[in-house]
């Protein structure tokens, strides 16, 4: 039998560990775990902290309509057994014709009563070959932040979500991190152009969720399956979310503008309480 009086040293390593018990038991009693039941939850109790912000957001290629991007080419492709890649040979075409309907959208928006409308820009309109930035899109996002401020909505702008243009996607997009240098350039040729009408800024959106489903799972553009090469992507995403962040802090008034990146956010609830 072991005794604490022979070995002291058992008495020294197991205080800790009691302590330990004793202040979880403590708080789990003294607080207990809120639960929310979602068919008795009162909604108007809730109460969020001031300056909280209500917003909406969506993704150029699931709204605008009429890209040409890597999901575009995806969309009419075709699995490995000869079906459609998407369910019933479904493409996104014209989708919503946000990009025409910016305006209807907004006062929709408006009447939702949110304050915030996050959304990003499609890389392969503004930029449709290496180099040759197309004016016109750029003004489109121009106009539409003018819109939404017009409106009283803030806009917030993601600068990739999901999307890359056909001449990015052939070289291996973020396969390869010498090709986060295009990336930066269009990065920073989007905020010169937009920066006086927005001062939220989003990189990339959801970089776990671009690996997982294309390099993964296989399931997304490009349809790979190769472990080693997912986490080389995703290293790549967050070095050229550091390289974006930098270059747009770097700007003279660069301290006046928030940087960030989306994070998909997956909630566990433990099987055993």
């Amino acid at each position: 039998m072991i005794s604490f009086k022979t070995k002291p040293w058992l008495l020294i390593l197991a205080a800790p560990f009691a302590l330990i018990f004793i202040y979880v038991i403590t708080m789990q009693v003294r607080h207990p775990e809120t639960r929310w039941d979602w068919n008795e939850i009162e909604v108007d109790t809730i109460d969020f902290p001031p300056g909280f912000q209500w917003g909406v957001a969506t993704s150029s290629h699931q709204v605008e309509g009429n890209c040409n991007n890597n999901w575009s080419r995806w969309e009419g492709g075709l699995k490995e057994d000869g079906t459609p890649r998407i369910h019933n040979g479904d493409r996104s075409i014209v989708a919503c014709d946000h990009w025409n309907r910016y305006k209807e959208d907004i006062e929709l928006i408006k009447a939702l009563g949110v304050g915030v409308y996050r959304f990003s820009v499609e890389w392969s309109k503004i930029e449709p070959e290496a180099g040759n930035f197309d004016e016109s899109a750029i003004q489109h996002y121009r106009d539409v932040c003018l819109a939404l401020k017009a409106a009283g909505i803030t806009p917030v702008v993601t600068l990739h979500h999901f999307t890359n243009p056909l001449w990015f996607e052939d070289m291996g997009a973020f396969e390869n991190e010498a090709n986060i240098r295009y990336f930066v350039r269009f990065s920073q040729r989007v905020f010169d152009s937009l920066k006086d009408h927005v001062a939220i800024w989003c990189t990339i959106n959801e970089p776990a969720v671009y690996t997982s489903q294309g390099y993964f799972n296989g399931v997304w553009p490009p349809g790979k399956k190769d472990p080693q090469l997912a986490g080389e992507v995703m290293k790549n995403l967050l070095v050229a979310h550091t390289r974006v962040y930098e270059a747009l802090k770097s700007h003279v008034d660069g301290k006046n503008y928030q940087v960030g990146i989306v994070k998909n956010v997956f909630p566990f609830d433990p099987y055993n309480r």
